[in-house]
């Protein structure tokens, strides 16, 4: 067993050990999906090649519980080792990783893709505990990170950045590592050549970096401000992301609230639960998420996730409903909590 940081990833794909499965988790999904390809590449030299790479969904596996290990057991055609990438991952999974865990068999690798995931989370806890697992969580990325990231790439392209052009910079770029990865990478395309970046500049180009989050349509829906939450959804759905993908951000979002429910029962209070919380909820987002945390109790969260499964599996059953669908839920979950935050006042 070994939980490693994203820091000591490389040093775990070069000697994987005894380990068959790799969990990579956390909020910060451009960053799970980034360690996540690099790590398929590690183990089967390429991201795409239909001999050495299998990619399944949960969904599949749930329907066909026996297809992780039937993946896990088969060889590749041209020799080596495959990889067997699973994305959109939830307790669910464990049920299926357990026979590959417990089996003689040793060669492929089983790289899991998941958003955030409780304390109590039964894939969490059954691999940390495994001496054939390495789980790696990637916390969202802080004021220092994201600071740290932009320097690093200013430096790296030879530009100067101005104080006051830092500042408005990461007011401007979110909380998503790989979202702030690109922002930067245009901003340093913009400005090729100059040997430096002015606070003009940034306007110019990532000026419209903020226009929406993933984060702002969590933060809506789950504050309960309805005709932001729509906004936000359908805006999102325009920019071209995936339904699903947002239902997930909801649901690990009440994932969250509840395990930070369990340091509140014992006597922390909501701001400093928040403020303590691992993964890290981003700076800006503190005082939302705390208020969250006061209106939203135990059930009506489990209610949520419930819900936006649901929504998750028609999604992905009926395309052409996709949006709707996940606009539905949205707007049920941000009903809900108006509610909740009248209750509360």
């Amino acid at each position: 067993m070994a939980v490693i940081r994203a820091q000591g990833l490389e040093a775990f794909l070069r000697k994987p050990g005894t380990a068959r499965v790799l969990l990579i988790y956390g909020g910060d999904f451009g960053a799970v999906k980034e360690l996540a390809k690099r790590a398929v590449v590690a183990f089967a030299g390429s991201l795409d090649d239909p001999f050495s790479v299998q990619r399944i969904e949960e969904t599949a596996i749930a329907a066909d519980p026996a297809l992780l290990m039937d993946e896990y057991a088969s060889q590749s055609m041209l020799g080596g080792k495959r990889a067997i990438w699973v994305t959109g991952s939830g307790d669910a999974l464990m049920k299926s990783l357990t026979p590959v865990l417990e089996s003689e068999l040793d060669g492929n690798m089983i790289v899991v893709e998941a958003g955030v995931l409780a304390k109590s989370s039964r894939l969490r806890n059954g691999l940390e505990g495994h001496d054939r697992a390495t789980v790696c969580p990637v916390y969202d990325p802080d004021a220092r990170d994201l600071g740290e990231l932009v320097d690093s790439m200013c430096a790296a392209a030879a530009l100067a950045i101005a104080p006051d052009a830092r500042a408005r910079l990461l007011d401007l770029i979110g909380a998503d590592r790989a979202l702030s990865r690109s922002e930067v990478d245009k901003l340093v395309l913009y400005c090729h050549g100059t040997g430096s970046i002015s606070l003009e500049d940034v306007e110019s180009a990532c000026g419209d970096a903020s226009a929406v989050s993933q984060d702002d349509l969590t933060d809506a829906a789950f504050g309960g401000d309805i005709e932001a939450a729509d906004g936000a959804y359908w805006s999102l759905l325009a920019e071209g992301t995936d339904p699903s993908r947002l239902l997930g951000a909801l649901s690990n979002h009440a994932g969250v609230l509840q395990g930070l429910q369990g340091d509140v029962a014992r006597g922390v209070s909501a701001d400093q639960a928040v403020k303590t919380a691992r993964p890290p909820v981003f700076f800006k987002r503190q005082r939302l998420v705390a208020s969250q945390l006061r209106m939203w109790d135990f059930e009506s969260l489990a209610s949520v996730q419930a819900s936006v499964s649901n929504a998750i599996k028609q999604s992905r059953q009926y395309a052409a409903l996709a949006g709707p669908a996940g606009n539905r839920a949205v707007l049920s979950l941000a009903r809900l909590a108006r509610s909740l935050r009248q209750q509360a006042n």
